[in-house]
């Protein structure tokens, strides 16, 4: 995708002011990704005849918005590698990684000024990408409180999820609908499926954090970080008297949780069977997408495809 390259460059040249810190920007960028956020703001706008001009700049900003919190989630959860290399805050320093993604969040909005419309309209998409970024924050500040303070329900789950990842999957779609004109119900429509297909990714991340490679230091960071994932919910509504075994295991310091704790709790859900049960979950979830698109726009349709096919390819 020739666009995605204009997305990447725009993004390096938006940090070049900003010595030191677009050496830093650069060394988080190059580490890879399938930049899904940016993917799909130019997805959107094609299916839905936008020209590539007015979608550059707002797939730039969604994907600057979404590193930014991944900078910083680094920090939170002590997160050493991120796809094979030393993170941001591991090689810079936690000061420097700091400041690398509040830069993120800064000119995310920079980039605001390199998509081709009128004033008022930009100002729209600025107010988009806040509060998008406002509901990503607020899940994340429940994630973190979850060991000390646990819900163990898939409602609880959801709220979570629905802040911290499917925002930023709903917001890339939002700025091409606006920047269209789209109908209120089309819009209520569209955000509605794009929030589930949030939540099948971050499903299929959970499961992969544990059963499969992300480039990290060692499997199983959400178990060390004491994270309430979709495999610890399923597990619990399965195996309720074992609920206490495993939120001891959460409750332990990062420091503490030795490579063997997790091992034990992947033994453990993989006698319950949660990787099928899970994937079972993403399948219903998939039925309910596209039986809500039978109205859409009949190129939604397959750039959903595109992406769940994208998002499911680590499991």
């Amino acid at each position: 995708m020739p666009e995605l390259d204009a997305v990447e460059a725009l993004m390096l040249e938006l940090a070049k002011p900003y010595a030191p810190l677009d050496e830093m920007v650069h060394w988080h960028l190059q580490s890879g990704g399938k930049r899904l956020r940016a993917r799909l703001g130019l997805s959107m706008a094609n299916a839905m005849g936008l020209e590539t001009a007015q979608a550059l700049g707002w797939s730039a900003a969604c994907e600057l918005m979404h590193n930014a919190t991944l900078v910083h989630d680094d920090v939170q959860d002590g997160d050493l590698l991120r796809r094979g290399q030393p993170t941001v805050w591991h090689r810079f320093g936690v000061s420097q990684a700091i400041n690398v993604g509040d830069l993120f969040f800064m000119i995310a909005f920079e980039a605001l000024e390199h998509v081709p419309c009128e004033d008022s309209m930009r100002w729209h998409l600025s107010q988009a990408l806040a509060r998008s970024c406002a509901r990503v924050i607020r899940g994340q500040s429940f994630d973190v409180l979850v060991a000390q303070n646990p819900v163990l329900t898939w409602e609880h789950y959801w709220e979570i999820v629905d802040g911290k990842t499917s925002s930023f999957f709903q917001l890339p779609v939002e700025g091409v609908l606006r920047m269209q004109h789209a109908s209120e119900e089309e819009t209520t429509r569209l955000l509605d499926v794009f929030k589930q297909v949030g939540r099948i990714f971050q499903i299929v991340d959970d499961v992969v954090d544990l059963f499969g490679e992300k480039g990290r230091d060692t499997i199983g960071n959400d178990i060390k970080e004491g994270k309430l994932s979709a495999l610890v919910i399923e597990y619990c509504a399965h195996k309720p008297e074992q609920s206490d075994w495993l939120l001891s295991v959460l409750r332990k310091p990062r420091k503490e949780t030795s490579q063997e704790d997790v091992e034990q709790v992947k033994v453990a859900f993989e006698k319950a069977g949660l990787p099928g049960l899970l994937l079972t979950r993403i399948e219903n979830a998939e039925h309910e997408i596209r039986a809500s698109l039978q109205h859409s726009n009949a190129n939604i349709v397959p750039l959903v495809d595109e992406f769940l096919t994208l998002i499911k390819v680590a499991l």
